[in-house]
């Protein structure tokens, strides 16, 4: 019965340790499968990593060249139309510089024999205030317009203007308005562009041809920017 015991015993006890010791085999695979499982996964991840660097690293570049070169096409094209701007404007003085000149050319002679004084020039325009204005008009007292009225008043004296207030502020000798005198064309506008002109009167006055609905009047010379003043007696 004793030996029997001891037979058992030792069978349990082996199979006690056979149990143990490969639970612990098989707890040592489980542990390197999942150590070599995750080397496996970092350096897989370390790989994805350096490649989607190099990929980052090759788009930035690129994005940096493409926009160097956006960036340098951009300012040509601005130097392009700035010097297109440059060229145009120099035509456009050309042509007003030769626009000018006919104009003097043309007006240069002026016929002062019938003109006392510029109060002449004066009282002659004052004599038609109140008359209409008429764009296109061609009469002092039916109907003109601003440049219309300048050219008119001093035709009555033997001097020829042009019919435009553009052109009419090319004529004579351009005077500053400090030394401003009776008869003398003021010249409006705005940005450099002439639309209207007046004769001015004295005291900070001028003569003109002023809108459809005001007529020929008398007003204050600020009415408007003043582009040039002209003398042409």
């Amino acid at each position: 019965m004793r030996e029997v015991l001891k037979k058992i015993l030792f069978v349990s006890f082996a199979l006690v340790i056979s149990i143990i010791y490969s639970s612990k085999v098989r707890a040592i695979d489980i542990n390197l499968s999942d150590r070599i499982y995750e080397i496996y996964q970092i350096k897989e991840k370390e790989e994805v990593s350096l490649e989607n660097n190099k990929v980052i690293d090759f788009l930035r570049e690129t994005y940096d060249k493409l926009a160097s070169l956006i960036q340098d096409k951009r300012q040509e094209e601005i130097k392009k139309i700035e010097q297109k701007k440059l060229e145009e404007k120099r035509r456009e003085e050309i042509l007003l510089e030769q626009r000018r000149q006919e104009i003097l050319k043309q007006y240069q002679t002026y016929n002062r024999d019938s003109i006392n004084s510029e109060s002449d020039i004066v009282n002659f325009a004052l004599q038609f205030v109140g008359n209409p204005y008429v764009s296109g008009g061609s009469s002092l007292t039916n109907g003109t317009d601003c440049s219309g009225f300048v050219m008119l008043v001093y035709a009555n004296f033997g001097i020829s203007l042009p019919r435009t207030a553009s052109d009419q502020s090319y004529v004579g000798t351009a005077i500053s308005i400090d030394n401003i005198q009776e008869g003398d064309i003021i010249s409006y506008g705005y940005n450099g562009s002439v639309g209207h002109s007046a004769i001015y009167i004295g005291d900070g006055k001028i003569v003109h041809a002023s809108t459809p609905e005001l007529g020929i009047r008398v007003d204050s010379m600020y009415i408007m920017p003043i582009i040039t003043i002209r003398r042409v007696i």
